[in-house]
């Protein structure tokens, strides 16, 4: 079994240095992460109601990876099929998207 586990970070929830009253100012920093490197990505701050312990992109991605691990790993848990494979995909603003793939070792 292959598991695809989608979330997203929206730009009003991303700590912008005064951007944030602003759609066109947080639109262009949204196209800027292009081109920034992941660890720039995962560095950045957030504040979401949603998201209360985690501070940062990088909290939010290790709080997914640990709930879904946890919750498609557990033996406790049935599945119709084994694991195989677990892909992460945390969308930041508009573009930018951050992968983590977990895979079961056979």
């Amino acid at each position: 079994m292959i598991v695809n586990e989608f979330d997203k970070i929206k730009m009003e929830n991303v700590k912008l240095d005064g951007a944030q009253g602003s759609w066109q100012e947080a639109t262009d920093f949204s196209r800027s992460l292009l081109e920034k490197s992941e660890n720039e990505i995962l560095s950045l701050e957030i504040s979401d109601r949603y998201r209360k312990n985690q501070k940062t992109v990088r909290k939010a991605l290790e709080w997914k990876i640990k709930k879904k691990s946890n919750e498609y790993l557990d033996s406790s848990k049935k599945h119709d099929a084994e694991l195989s494979c677990m892909f992460i995909v945390l969308r930041v603003g508009l573009h930018r998207l951050i992968r983590k793939t977990y895979c079961v070792d056979e």
